[in-house]
């Protein structure tokens, strides 16, 4: 009975040990049954202690209006940046309440100042991340609002050096960040009732698939519940509105597009701490720094690293550059410590010691301007290059405070030579002994000339939709590798910050574009537009640019660059992309004949169907054509500026792929058409790249998505069409609600195209799964 009582009371909090005392101390057994008693006595009267304890792993999710559990435990986010020390971040992926808006509420103006999240019932449970339009291609996705909402329990941080002799949350007093990795497309958040403004000061988030964040104010947490007697942790609640419905003051740069637009939390989201306000500072020293600082710039308040970006100089060296968690200017007063490959290894958080490049910075030897602080450069021990072949990676890290923050980035290095047809050799000053034989733009990597190939590739899976597991996000690195690619276009937005990080480990060279396809002249000329477009730029550039996969940022897919009045804003987007990168390519994907924006980027780049669209037109005559066109300047400002093909391709219906007439939509035909745009992109020297339309087929845009799923095969699985419905005269339509253009069909079968084109990328036999490459990637990942 005793060893019952004690089991309880431990697993409830109570200090079980004092009764175990009192009862073994005692000499006869009535004394020990009146301890018993008492310990019965305390159990009665403290029934609270159950309900106020935080189970995550047993919850009980049965009844739909069961709310979700709260989180209580930090944890680093499964990709990059990590985080240690006071440094604590809370992975708030999971169970959520949700619930959607009524048919009656499709009208509901997710603007509104006046919307109380105290009104909103949230009845269901979804997990987060996760897609709300989740449905088969040829079947309509929800359009409308979102509710989400969940309880999470932020533990209290021991601040030895605070002077404060109260419980209070000092993490209260300094406020939190929020982060979410993508919320689409126009998300608005509340914090305890408390709504939170963007960086820019205004209500919510107007743009879907790319990485943002909110300051959470102090206020906003103290509305927040004490969970235990101790205040040892703080309940809060969030609340977020998911808007998904196209409109172009919600969502101004959700301009349509051939793919379908998933909307709600499609990614993780995480709650990071900011240092406390006040602290005692230890050293006398310091105490009269601060004072001399207060004179001149006012209170001085602890200063946390938000990010740290590596910029290569030289192959051994590269230029740091620090983010604080606040906008404050001036010079920091904090010790700062700067290290080079030492990181966590294990899930101890124990250290590699033996790795250990130290770099101390003193207290006032660097300056921060709105926030930055230009650490200078400093050479990377036992330095190592990333290069699509052996893609070598770097971690630095800094301290502040006890706040630690790692980054992983990579040196390499991209430029552009022109290269005489003759000898292959470099010439820089685009001379030439025969006017005929002009110099040729090649991209190089690391001093060596490169060509790139591979495939364009939404982020998309039949049960998982914009929201892919590990696992399937490692089988398309699988089909790629195995397919012979070592270059991505990101299509048509900013990608998955997990993705980004495959792409570092397994040398697979990265185009990144922001969301935006189709856009037109109407919209480049609307503040509105233009205001949350760049806002989208800099929010894909800051978030990713430390992988060292990126090689190129690009904007505006087939937008109207032919329009002298567009290229305005082309400049200002390449421009605003190179005030914070000049260590890569800007480029926008094209598809007009004649083009007047080509001055404003560094590569050109052109979509274009010449096997597909309208009548054949070969290929090589096609390419070769426009190429040339490039290189001799005919256009405007191309001269010197190499050449990619961004997207051609034509489309297959998976079923037809054992057809033997080589008629529209077969597999024949598919694979003879890229097999001819692989052989002229691969072959001419003129043509720097290619990236086929597309890995895989996939659900396409709203128009074709309204009971157009063609008919399927009973009680197979994946799931296989017995009828559908093409117009085989015409390259135009959508069968089955996807764009067939992959190489892969949506349930990542292949195509024949698939194997053809991996032998012209000189790619492996397909020898093992797609899946058990996966798992052997998978390994490969973790060991770096």
């Amino acid at each position: 009975l005793l060893y019952l009582y004690i089991l309880y009371f431990h697993q409830h909090g109570i200090p079980s040990i004092t009764f175990l005392l009192l009862a073994t101390t005692m000499t006869s057994i009535p004394r020990r049954l009146v301890v018993l008693a008492v310990g019965f006595v305390v159990l009665l009267w403290t029934p609270h202690v159950q309900s106020s304890s935080v189970h995550n792993d047993d919850y009980d999710y049965d009844e739909p209006s069961s709310p979700p559990p709260p989180s209580s435990s930090y944890s680093t986010p499964p990709y990059w940046p990590k985080f240690g020390g006071n440094r604590q971040v809370l992975l708030l992926d999971g169970r959520w309440n949700t619930s959607r808006a009524t048919q009656e509420d499709m009208l509901l103006d997710s603007m509104s100042p006046h919307l109380d999240p105290s009104t909103i019932d949230t009845l269901e449970t979804t997990h987060i991340p996760s897609c709300v339009d989740n449905t088969p291609p040829g079947t309509m996705g929800y359009r409308g609002v979102s509710f989400f909402r969940r309880r999470f329990v932020v533990p209290t941080t021991n601040n030895d050096n605070d002077n404060d002799n109260d419980n209070t949350n000092h993490n209260d007093k300094s406020g939190a960040r929020i982060l979410f990795q993508a919320c689409n497309f126009y998300c608005r958040v509340w914090i305890n009732g408390v709504e939170l403004l963007n960086p820019q000061g205004e209500r919510g988030h107007a743009t879907g698939f790319v990485a943002f964040w909110m300051d959470v104010p102090a206020l906003a947490l103290l509305a927040g519940s004490t969970t235990t007697t101790t205040a040892t942790a703080q309940m809060h609640e969030i609340f977020v509105l998911a808007d998904n419905r196209f409109n172009e003051t919600t969502a101004p740069v959700h301009t349509g597009g051939d793919f379908w637009h998933y909307g709600g939390m499609i990614r993780s989201v995480e709650w990071h701490i900011k240092p406390p306000q006040q602290q005692q500072q230890q050293q006398q020293q310091q105490q009269q720094q601060q004072q001399q600082h207060h004179q001149h710039y006012g209170y001085y308040a602890p200063q946390w690293p938000w990010r740290l970006y590596a910029f290569p100089q030289t192959y051994s060296s590269v230029r740091l550059q620090l983010h604080l968690m606040s906008n404050y200017s001036g010079p920091l007063l904090d010790n700062l410590t700067l290290g080079f490959d030492q990181y966590p290894f294990n899930n101890n958080g124990t250290f590699n010691n033996s790795s250990l490049h130290w770099i101390h910075m003193e207290p006032n030897t660097a300056k921060a301007v709105s926030g930055v602080v230009e650490l200078g450069i400093h050479k990377v021990p036992n330095p190592r290059m990333w290069s699509s072949k052996v893609p070598q990676l770097h971690v630095v890290h800094i301290e502040m405070n006890g706040a630690i923050l790692y980054e992983r980035f990579g040196i390499r290095f991209w430029d552009i030579a022109n290269l005489n047809k003759t000898t292959n050799s470099s010439n820089t000053n685009n001379s030439t002994n025969n006017k005929n034989d002009l110099p040729t733009p090649r991209i190089r990597l690391n001093g060596q000339v490169i060509k790139l190939v591979g495939y364009n590739h939404h982020t998309q899976w039949p049960d998982t939709a914009a929201s892919p597991t590990m696992e399937q996000l490692l089988q398309d690195v699988a089909i790629l590798k195995q397919g012979g690619s070592n270059f991505v276009r990101g299509a048509h937005y900013p990608q998955d910050a997990r993705w980004l990080d495959l792409m570092d480990e397994h040398g697979l060279i990265l185009w990144s574009e922001t969301l935006g396809p189709g856009v037109q002249l109407r919209h480049l000329q609307s503040p509105t537009f233009q205001h949350h477009h760049l806002t989208q730029v800099r929010e894909m550039v800051y978030h990713a640019m430390n992988h060292a996969s990126i090689a190129i940022w690009g904007f505006f897919n087939e937008g109207p660059s032919d329009l002298d009045e567009s290229c305005r804003s082309y400049a200002t987007t390449a421009s605003t992309i190179k005030s914070m990168d000049t260590t890569r390519f800007t480029s926008y994907a094209g598809n007009k004949k004649v083009d007047a924006c080509y001055g404003t980027v560094d590569v050109i780049s052109r979509n274009a169907y010449p096997g597909w669209l309208s009548r054949y037109v070969d290929a090589k005559t096609f390419w070769t054509d426009f190429a040339n066109l490039i290189q001799q300047g005919v256009f405007d400002n191309t001269t010197g500026k190499p050449f990619l093909i961004s997207e051609t391709g034509a489309s297959s219906i998976y079923e037809w792929r054992h057809n033997i007439t080589p008629a529209r939509w077969t597999g024949v035909y598919q694979a003879r058409v890229l097999a001819d745009d692989v052989r002229v992109a691969t072959t001419m020297a003129s043509i720097s790249g290619i990236a086929l339309w597309h890995l895989f087929d996939f659900k396409t845009e709203d128009r074709w998505e309204n009971g157009t799923a063609c008919d399927y095969l009973p009680n197979v699985e994946p799931p296989t069409c017995g009828y559908i419905n093409v117009n085989t005269s015409t390259p135009h339509g959508r069968p089955g609600g996807k764009n067939c253009k992959g190489v892969v069909d949506y349930y990542r079968r292949p195509k024949p195209a698939y194997d053809l084109v991996a032998i012209l990328y000189n790619g492996t036999d397909r020898k093992t799964s797609w899946k058990t490459e996966a798992y052997n990637l998978r390994k490969a990942s973790t060991r770096r």
